[in-house]
């Protein structure tokens, strides 16, 4: 069966899938997302690679689904942005992970959604493997994630974070603070 799917993972068949994301119909949109896994599990790694529009569609399709008023759908779409990381050109890995990071839901009340989709996609990226130089994918994905999530999560980098004024005055030490207590020293 695996040698089926392999024989429909074209571009033109997820672009087929994406197309139906934006049905009205919750069972249609669940549908074509599990169609889209299917395919996206028993594609060749490197099979969008050379088609960025559509992969570029593909990430942003599935983005949008993420804030599906259907929790079933919202729940494949997170499902499908693992296997869809290793399959996508490299150059789209950053600004995926910065449309997740600044995800606002309107549509639905579970809030993790977002932070879901961001881990599935971190796990999904390029690791090094210890005693080997790091490949070109892997150095790609540390510089995705540290353009745009490190910034995120630690906040600006220490030149923006300096005072107006370095030397700013400290309040006296208390007195006793820093003597030496008889008792203490035995």
């Amino acid at each position: 069966m695996a040698s089926h799917h392999h024989a429909l993972a074209t571009p033109q068949a997820v672009m087929g899938h994406v197309q139906k994301l934006g049905d009205s119909d919750p069972d249609f949109r669940f549908m074509s997302l599990n169609d889209l896994l299917q395919l996206l599990n028993s594609a060749k790694p490197d099979f969008l690679h050379h088609d960025y529009n559509i992969a570029a569609r593909t990430v942003d399709s599935i983005i949008k689904t993420l804030d599906d008023q259907n929790g079933e759908v919202q729940n494949l779409a997170i499902k499908c942005l693992g296997p869809l990381v290793g399959k996508v050109p490299t150059p789209i890995i950053a600004p995926m992970i910065e449309k997740l990071s600044n995800l606002k839901l309107k549509n639905s009340v579970d809030n993790t959604v977002p932070s879901l989709a961001l881990r599935s996609v971190i796990i999904a990226l390029h690791r090094p493997v210890p005693g080997i130089p790091p490949s070109s994918d892997v150095q790609e994905a540390y510089n995705a994630v540290s353009r745009v999530l490190i910034p995120r999560l630690i906040g600006p980098g220490p030149k923006t974070r300096t005072p107006n004024n370095p030397n700013v005055p400290l309040p006296n030490v208390p007195e006793g603070l820093l003597q030496k207590r008889e008792r203490s020293q035995r």
